[in-house]
């Protein structure tokens, strides 16, 4: 049986890295940046020197590459050093172009415009989004279909004035949308999430796994699961009522409440936000509903070094020992919440996936 080898490419700054004694890449949809962790082997001064000198410090730009002899490396990471250790070994630790947002404050992008005296640039919250993703050098990646709907509607207690953009966003993401730069690229989106996120960066494919026989047919059809410990299911039914009721301080309209469900236990939410109606008090109520009531999975599953899965795709895993989880199918059918990659010469070529609900329950 041939063996694989793993390959990577490494470029801090101008400088081409060729030995590594450990990388790690952490790919999260529940992350504004993505990280990097890095750490080299003991350098001779020399080597330490050019590595400098060739822009491997504070600031300086990260590119990361993983995968196969015999294929070429497929980039996994991009973004920019924001830690060095002093000493050697030599450990770095960088974020992805996310992190543009903290060197950029709301505050002067708010003085500038000269809106409203709440700090809130919009009625929407993706309004504010893109204006925060555009002023830090970043484009905005925001579902068109939902700008202007319901859960776009700014509740007035968010003040966005006196923050850097990503202490804005992180205020944003209460909402409950999505927000992460798109892997290896500039691009932030902003907006709902599974299957919505999915739609949008174009995944048009499926990863299939198993945790036994990868055969279907006599052929091979699954990747194997290498770590098949950890998974978690949770059934849902968590409320069994939800009140919602919203407000307009601002202009004191008349507060309205919608509910959805009939059972026990009841929970209520309150929202402050502009020209509240009995239909969008319902709907929100209905939303936080099954989002509360989905049935959960949490944990992960490790397989071999996978260069080119992404968090917010799909994969099905197949369970023979749990059919009852299938439902119809034969696959049980996730979306991916975090992917991390470990590559060294100690691990070889790792990934781990985060996965989070069946797709079909979102």
């Amino acid at each position: 049986m041939p063996v694989l080898i793993p390959q990577f490419k490494l470029k801090l700054g101008r400088c081409n890295v060729r030995a590594v004694a450990n990388i790690r890449v952490t790919l999260s949809r529940n992350l504004l940046c993505d990280v990097a962790e890095i750490e080299l082997p003991l350098l001779r001064e020399t080597d330490l020197s050019k590595l400098k000198e060739g822009g491997a410090a504070i600031d300086g730009e990260v590119e990361i590459s993983l995968g196969w002899e015999g294929t070429e490396p497929e980039p996994v990471f991009t973004g920019m050093i924001v830690e060095v250790s002093p000493e050697q070994p030599l450990k770095i630790k960088a974020e992805d172009f996310g992190c543009l947002l903290k060197q950029t404050r709301f505050k002067e992008l708010f003085e500038e415009k000269n809106i409203g005296p709440r700090g809130n640039p919009a009625s929407w919250y993706s309004e504010i989004a893109a204006y925060a993703i555009a002023k830090a050098g970043l484009t905005p990646v925001i579902p068109e279909l939902y700008v202007g709907t319901e859960s776009d509607d700014v509740d007035k207690s968010v003040t966005v004035d006196r923050q850097t953009c990503m202490q804005v966003m992180e205020k944003l993401r209460e909402n409950g949308w999505d927000s992460f730069v798109i892997p290896c690229t500039k691009e932030f989106y902003y907006g709902p999430d599974h299957p919505w996120a999915y739609e949008v960066l174009k995944q048009d494919r499926v990863f299939r796994f198993s945790f036994g026989d990868l055969r279907v047919g006599g052929e091979i059809q699954y990747a194997p699961i290498i770590e098949p410990d950890g998974l978690k299911f949770t059934p849902g039914a968590k409320i069994g009522k939800v009140i919602v009721h919203l407000t307009d301080s601002e202009f004191t309209k008349k507060a309205v409440s919608g509910s959805y469900g009939d059972g026990e236990p009841v929970k209520e939410f309150n929202f402050d936000v502009s020209d509240p109606t009995k239909e969008k008090a319902e709907t929100r109520a209905r939303n936080l509903y099954f989002k509360h009531n989905t049935p959960s999975v949490e944990g992960a599953v490790k397989i071999f070094g996978n260069q080119f899965i992404k968090h917010s795709e799909r994969v099905t895993i197949r369970d023979p020992d749990h059919p009852e989880r299938c439902g119809k199918g034969k696959d049980l059918s996730f979306i991916i919440d975090e992917v991390i990659h470990e590559f060294g010469p100690s691990v070889g070529f790792k990934t781990s996936l985060t996965l989070c609900e069946k797709q079909e329950s979102r």
